[in-house]
């Protein structure tokens, strides 16, 4: 048994781990990779959470049953601290062939560099001799090195000695001749041509090997969130996309649209979605193959002005149209906050949601002995529904939510005499009205012509988030959730399972843990005092 469900606060894990199961999408992109190959994920386990490692193995191992595929998982810290074995690693080897270990160019730079070397003048050019015959012995001490050699490095240390070779060489055609290799080398080094070597170094990585060629790999980067001090997976999906792009799998088309001004807002949300294997494009209009994303952010910017209006008559239209897959992110409207008639609420009753945009979702909170209002929303119900689940263990929270209404809500925020809407959030005096009724965050609707996904808060993907350390680790979930929502407004309804979504959990109550500590504090003692009493009266009599 383990606790992995660190990132859900009062959660406990219950469900032995050997029952994590992975999703249908998982099976399915493991069975398309060509057969006989080999699945080899790398990952540092001094940055990588030990049960999201066990959970990632598992997974994998178990997907890699219906199919003729083989997983291989390695941890790279214990690796470097040598508790690896040498006859696994000599396994491992065995698994590349020798033009993995040394390729064409670089065999063929060493022949070079020995021979043209040989024909130099030692009482002109002997520092140029010891200088190509030490990079030489570098190189080959490199090439036996590491479970694979590191043959970046390799090749820069060669186009070096090709370049002092080409300089002692003066103007002849065998200079010309050095001085392209060396060229050609480095672009290779730069151009991460030999990408053997970073599957056993950094933080690793997922690489598809078929007769003992590496055809493609993904870094370690792509799989992992930044969450507090750890790096947990951001879910299973990430190794769906990472085999889907390895069989040549198109991804799905993306495109934002934002007011004019956020063009910071739309790259880095653009740089999140491309790292979990989306496609973004420009935007345009009427282009039904592109799922549109639309980031009202701010909210003032885009009602308070003719800029404002002619943004939301823009998006008005692109929603209008009745074969645009739609995800959009709204929030609360300063119009109706004052009063006045809101375009943004005329735009979602025409997609059959009779939202109140006036007030703001909110908690009133202690600070410094201070009551405050924290608008930042962290949902505390989840339905079960793929979207949902995608995300597993992940936080995520909304700045500046709305209230989108319970029903059909995959995504709600539980009611409490601390949490309601906030009519005057504009303020910094703003006071929590009480709500009987759960409010819900992010709403999905499927008519069969299209898909739209509505999240109540404008502001969930903006990169200012990650300025704030409660934000940021409140939000490390985000744009995982933003990948799946659009994923699904695509038409892909297997989604994959986050890190601990195949985990079962149970999440006690107040008064549940309260009897746990009185069982655990209380009882067990004094049954253990009455046992040595009742031993110890036996013993006497």
């Amino acid at each position: 048994f383990s606790g992995s469900n660190r990132n859900i606060s009062g959660s406990l894990d219950l469900t032995p781990r050997s029952r994590a199961l992975p999703s249908p999408r998982l099976i399915e992109s493991m069975s398309s990779l060509p057969e006989g190959s080999t699945i080899f994920l790398t990952l540092n386990g001094d940055q990588v959470p030990p049960d999201d490692f066990r959970f990632a193995r598992r997974i994998l191992q178990r997907a890699a049953m219906k199919s003729s595929i083989e997983t291989v998982c390695v941890d790279l810290s214990a690796l470097r601290r040598g508790e690896i074995s040498s006859q696994q690693i000599a396994d491992w080897q065995n698994r590349f062939s020798a033009a993995t270990f040394s390729p064409n160019q670089i065999r063929g730079a060493i022949a070079y560099l020995e021979d043209q070397s040989g024909f130099l003048d030692p009482s002109e050019h002997a520092d140029v001799i010891v200088g190509v015959r030490e990079s030489l012995r570098r190189v080959q001490a490199g090439l036996q090195r590491g479970v694979l050699p590191d043959l970046g490095s390799i090749a820069r240390q060669l186009s070096v000695a090709l370049q002092q070779l080409s300089d002692a060489q003066a103007e002849s055609s065998a200079s010309d001749e050095s001085m392209r290799m060396a060229r050609a080398l480095m672009l290779l080094a730069d151009e991460d041509q030999f990408v053997a070597a970073k599957l056993f170094s950094g933080n690793g990585g997922m690489a598809l090997i078929r007769e003992g060629e590496i055809q493609a790999f993904r870094p370690a980067a792509s799989f992992l969130v930044q969450f507090e001090a750890q790096t947990p997976l951001r879910s299973e999906s990430a190794f769906s996309q990472a085999m889907e792009a390895f069989v040549g799998v198109k991804p799905p088309l993306v495109s934002i649209m934002a007011p004019s001004g956020a063009q910071d807002l739309v790259q880095s949300v653009g740089y999140e979605l491309q790292l979990r294997g989306l496609r973004v494009l420009p935007f345009e209009d009427n282009n039904p193959d592109c799922v549109l994303l639309v980031l009202a952010d701010p909210p003032p910017a885009v009602e308070s002005d003719p800029t404002g209006f002619a943004f939301v008559r823009e998006v008005a239209n692109a929603i209008e149209d009745p074969t645009q897959d739609v995800v959009l992110c709204v929030g609360p409207s300063v119009r109706a906050r004052y009063g006045l008639d809101s375009p943004w609420e005329e735009l979602l009753s025409g997609i059959g949601l009779d939202v109140a945009l006036k007030s703001a979702l909110g908690e009133s909170v202690t600070r410094r002995s201070k009551r405050q209002t924290d608008l930042l929303v962290r949902p505390d119900w989840r339905s079960a529904d793929p979207v949902s689940a995608s995300i597993g263990g992940l936080p995520i929270a909304f700045p500046l939510a709305v209230d989108l209404g319970s029903e059909g809500s995959c995504f709600q925020w539980l009611p409490s005499s601390r949490r309601g809407r906030v009519s005057n959030w504009t303020s910094p005096e703003s006071q929590v009205e009480e709500t009987s009724d759960a409010m819900g965050l992010v709403r999905l609707i499927d008519d069969g012509a299209r898909r739209l996904a509505v999240v109540g808060s404008a502001r969930w993907l903006s990169p200012s988030l990650k300025s704030n350390p409660t934000s940021f680790n409140a939000t490390s979930g985000n744009h995982e959730l933003a990948s799946s929502l659009l994923r699904w407004a695509s038409g892909q309804d297997a989604l994959g399972k986050g890190p601990n979504a195949a985990l079962g959990r149970f999440q006690p109550s107040a008064f549940e843990r309260l009897i746990w500590m009185i069982i655990v504090v209380g009882l067990i003692p004094l049954g253990l005092a009455l046992a040595g009493c009742c031993s110890a009266w036996r013993r006497s009599s």
